[in-house]
C-alpha cells in the first residue's frame, strides 16, 4: 500500500497519461505482457488503480481514492521524475510527511537500519526532496507540490489500508505510516493493536462505548501506556472526554515524561503531550479543552483511581 517499485510507478504513469488497456501499457513502456500484469495487478491490490472487464478486454483507470489521485497529480502535474519516489524512498517520505524527525525515528517507522536510512536520506537530498539539520530530517517546505503530494498520498493510503482492514471503520487520526481508527466489530489484523479506551479497559478502566478503538501503524510497535493515553487525545483532542480518559489512564498506569515528549516530537504534538505532562504534576494547564482539577478529581474518585 505505501511502497511501489520503479515498474508500479511507470505503469501508474501511463495510466495518469491515457494508457487503458493491458496493451496499450505494453506498447507503451515496451515491457513484457507479464511485468504488466503483475504490475497492474499489485496496483489494484494497493488501490491505486481500478480494473473493469469489457468482453475480453481489462479496462483501466486511476482509482478515486485519494493517494492514488495525489500520485497521479504528482507525475502529471509537472512530470516530476520517479526516482524518489521508488521502493523505499517513498517510505522516507511518508514518514516525514506531515512533521520533521530524527534519523532513528524514522528507521524505525519504516523497518530498516539507520544506516540504510541515511543512505536513502542522501539519495533523497540528491533530489531535493529532503532537507537535513542534524539528524533531523522533512521534507523541503518550499516544495509545495512535494510537500502536498507526501501529505495527501499518505492520508489517502491510511484511509485505503482501513478499508482493507476493516470497510466499515473509521479514521480518526493520522500521520504518516499510521492510524487510529474505530470500528464497530473486533480487529484482528497484524500491525493493529487495541488502544484508546478500548485497551484501557482492559486495564482496569471499565469504559462503556459502542465503538472500538485501534492503532494500525507499518512498523507494527509494541504500545505503551503513554502512546495508549496520547491515542485516546489524538482522536479527538477538542473534546474533554477524551483528555479526561487519557490522563485518568496515566493517573492510573504512570507515565515517564521523557518518553512523551519523545512521542510528541515524532507526532508534531509536542505542545499537546508538554500539556499532558504539566497537568499530571500541576493539575492545571492553559488550554480550554482540558479538565479542571476538580472534574479530574471527580472522574478519580468515580473510577477508583488515587
Amino acid at each position: 500500500m505505501y511502497a511501489l517499485n520503479r515498474n508500479e510507478l511507470r505503469v501508474f504513469e501511463a495510466i495518469c497519461e491515457g494508457a487503458e488497456s493491458t496493451a496499450d501499457l505494453a506498447e507503451a513502456l515496451d515491457i513484457s505482457t507479464i511485468s504488466v500484469y503483475r504490475s497492474v495487478n499489485s496496483l489494484s491490490s494497493k488501490k491505486l488503480v481500478d480494473r473493469r472487464r469489457t468482453g475480453k478486454r481489462l479496462q483501466l483507470a486511476i482509482s478515486p481514492h485519494g493517494h492514488s489521485r495525489a500520485l497521479c497529480a504528482y507525475l502529471e502535474g509537472s512530470r516530476r521524475p520517479i526516482d524518489p519516489i521508488v521502493g523505499t524512498r517513498l517510505l522516507v517520505l511518508l514518514s516525514v510527511s506531515s512533521n520533521s524527525k530524527d534519523i532513528e525515528r524514522v528507521a524505525e517507522e519504516v523497518r530498516l537500519s539507520s544506516e540504510s536510512v541515511r543512505r536513502i536520506v542522501w539519495a533523497l537530498k540528491g533530489f531535493g526532496a529532503i532537507s537535513q539539520e542534524k539528524r533531523v530530517i522533512a521534507v523541503p517546505k518550499s516544495d509545495t507540490l512535494l510537500t502536498r503530494f507526501s501529505l495527501d498520498f499518505s492520508k489517502g493510503a491510511c484511509e485505503a489500508m482501513l478499508e482493507s482492514i476493516s470497510p466499515t471503520g473509521r479514521v480518526l487520526w493520522s500521520e504518516g505510516l499510521q492510524f487510529i481508527f474505530s470500528a464497530r466489530s473486533p480487529v484482528e489484523t497484524r500491525g493493529v493493536s487495541e488502544t484508546g479506551i478500548t485497551a484501557m479497559s482492559k486495564m482496569g478502566l471499565p469504559f462503556m462505548s459502542d465503538a472500538r478503538y485501534y492503532h494500525y501503524a507499518y512498523w507494527r510497535p509494541r504500545l505503551r501506556r503513554e502512546d495508549i493515553a496520547l491515542h485516546q487525545i489524538l482522536a479527538d483532542p477538542s473534546s474533554t472526554r477524551n483528555i479526561s480518559y487519557g490522563l485518568l489512564h496515566l493517573m492510573k498506569e504512570g507515565h515517564n515524561a521523557a518518553y512523551l515528549a519523545r512521542l510528541g516530537d515524532a507526532l508534531g504534538a509536542r505542545e499537546l503531550t508538554d500539556q499532558i505532562v504539566d497537568f499530571l504534576r500541576r493539575g492545571t494547564v492553559e488550554n480550554p479543552h482540558f479538565p479542571s482539577k476538580a472534574d479530574m478529581t471527580e472522574l478519580s474518585a468515580q473510577y477508583g483511581v488515587s
